[in-house]
This record gives C-alpha cells, sequence and structure tokens, in this order.
C-alpha cells in the first residue's frame, strides 16, 4: 500500500468514526434515496423499524405523506447540487407510537472526487434526529460558563425533559420555593427569563454525540 492510499485509508476511517459518535443518524443517499452510507446512529433508527426503513437499499417511509416530501426534498438536493447556499428541508416523519422522526435533507456540493463527504454517487445527507432520544447535556461546561452551583446545576438538568418545577422539588427532594428561588438565579445567569426559554438553551448547547 502506498502512502496516499495509507493516508486515503486513514481519512476515510477516522470520517467514519467521527460519524459514528453522533446521537443523529446521518444517511447519503442519492437522488433516489439510494443508500450509499449510514452511520451507526441511523442503522439504529431503521432496524428499530418504526419510521425508517430500506428497501431495495432505498431509503422507505411507512407515512405516504413523508415519503412524498422526502423524494421531493431529495430531487431538489439532486437539482441544487451545491451551486447555491440552501439552508435544506426538514420533515416530519411520524412514528406509530405518536412521535416520530426530524429528518433534514441538506445537497452535497463540490466535487466527489475531493469530498469525503459524498461517497461515490450521494447527493444528498439526511440527518436523522429521534423526537424521543434526549441529547447529552454537558452539565459541568454549562455550569462553568454561565457560573451556575451545583444546587442550581441539577434544577436546570432536571427542568431539560420539560418537567415542570413540582415534580422537579419531588425528584431532588427539596422545598417547591427552593426550586423556584435556584431557577429565578439561572434565568438571570443565562439571561432567559422563562423556564421554556431556558430549556430551548439547555437543547441548543446539548453535545451532538451519543452513548455508543
Amino acid at each position: 500500500m502506498t502512502m496516499s492510499h495509507e493516508v486515503q485509508r486513514l481519512r476515510v476511517e477516522m470520517f467514519e468514526a467521527a460519524l459514528n459518535a453522533l446521537s443523529a443518524g446521518v444517511v447519503f443517499t442519492g437522488c433516489d434515496g439510494h443508500v450509499f452510507y449510514m452511520n451507526a446512529a441511523a442503522a439504529r433508527q431503521i432496524r428499530a423499524g418504526g419510521a425508517l426503513r430500506l428497501f431495495n437499499n432505498r431509503l422507505s417511509l411507512a407515512d405516504p405523506a413523508a415519503a412524498k416530501a422526502l423524494t421531493s426534498a431529495l430531487a431538489g438536493a439532486s437539482r441544487g447540487n451545491g451551486n447555491e447556499s440552501p439552508q435544506g428541508d426538514t420533515i416530519g416523519i411520524p412514528n406509530r407510537d405518536g412521535a416520530g422522526v426530524l429528518a433534514t435533507i441538506l445537497p452535497l456540493g463540490g466535487e466527489p472526487e475531493r469530498s469525503q463527504a459524498r461517497p461515490f454517487a450521494a447527493s444528498a445527507a439526511v440527518f436523522l434526529q429521534d423526537t424521543k432520544v434526549t441529547p447529552v447535556c454537558p452539565a459541568e461546561a454549562i455550569a462553568r460558563l454561565y457560573g451556575l452551583t451545583g444546587a442550581e446545576l441539577r434544577v436546570a438538568v432536571a427542568l431539560m425533559p420539560g418537567t415542570p418545577a413540582p415534580a422537579v422539588a419531588v425528584a431532588l427532594g427539596i422545598g417547591l420555593q427552593t426550586v423556584k428561588t435556584h431557577l429565578r438565579h439561572i434565568f438571570q445567569k443565562t439571561g432567559t427569563a422563562r423556564q421554556a426559554e431556558l430549556v430551548a438553551l439547555l437543547w441548543r448547547m446539548s453535545a451532538p454525540v451519543g452513548v455508543m
């Protein structure tokens, strides 16, 4: 094996390792939904057999409306061919249990031979976020960033799934008034004013990696 081939192999391995560390599923497809590559998270989502399926090595959706939207988005990504700067399309893919997956479709631009992110003839990257999977919260990093105390951090993390303050008080074994006091301090330190704003902030700061 020549040095150039060895470097190329290492690049591919590093690229795949990075994708497999993501909590979101990533699928590289052609304009017809043909799958050229998927990371570990996407493979788990498809094996679950809910909103997503593989049929003849093509990404298939059980919901007819979502399937139509995906077909349109993939066709649009192929036509764009990366010449513009589209933000991509996001579609909701419902599951049988009432939840589902959010799929964001982005075109893969650039010349295939120069892009590690465009294997073979893939024209689009489909990012799949399971709405039931809570992202990993980098709690200690957030505490240092905003100067939260240990008690304030525990309250903030407990609130992240949208848990109401009375339930947080019970879960943490503290009084409701104490929770409200901590929450007021958290609002002041993070520049938020309501629990919904705080939760949105924490979700935006959540790490995009998952536990393997």
